[in-house]
């Protein structure tokens, strides 16, 4: 199973809804059994872990291109200058447009987020904390519609 990169993933800790209880357990357990939802957890596991090339394969492919294409036009039509076009080529570790435009799909996803990871400056120790205290609740899972 593939994801739509733009799909939205809700993690809630707690459930503080207006729903009886063991209707809130019944809708978690069959949203955990649906097939997607092993799909979601692999994904948030790849990426917690810094598995970017692997997180990259469950993801559509149209999704990877489309995030590719939105960052290179931003690359060739900064807001501010050419500084920061140069700068958002550097992030994810290639001298210029073309370089983005060589690499495939999951290659930009991986060297993107790698590039987020320096920009933040995640640590090793904060991502083990991430991993370690990361929690999520399946709430419900929907198929979403083919666009024609």
């Amino acid at each position: 199973l593939r994801m739509r990169f733009s799909t939205v993933l809700l993690a809630v800790a707690s459930l503080g809804l207006a729903v009886p209880s063991s209707t809130a357990q019944t809708s978690r357990e069959l949203a955990e059994k649906h097939p997607a939802a092993q799909g979601v957890v692999n994904f948030l596991r790849h990426s917690v872990n810094r598995d970017y090339a692997q997180a990259a394969e469950l993801i559509q492919p149209a999704s990877l291109t489309t995030l590719q294409a939105d960052y290179l036009a931003k690359v060739k039509n900064p807001r501010t200058a050419l500084d920061e076009a140069t700068a958002m080529c550097r992030a994810v570790g290639v001298p210029d447009e073309r370089g983005i435009q060589a690499m495939s799909p999951p290659a930009f996803y991986t060297a993107y987020n790698q590039g987020m990871q320096r920009r933040y400056n995640v640590t090793d120790e904060v991502n083990q904390r991430i991993a370690e205290t990361l929690e999520l609740n399946m709430l419900s899972v929907a198929r979403a519609r083919a666009r024609s």
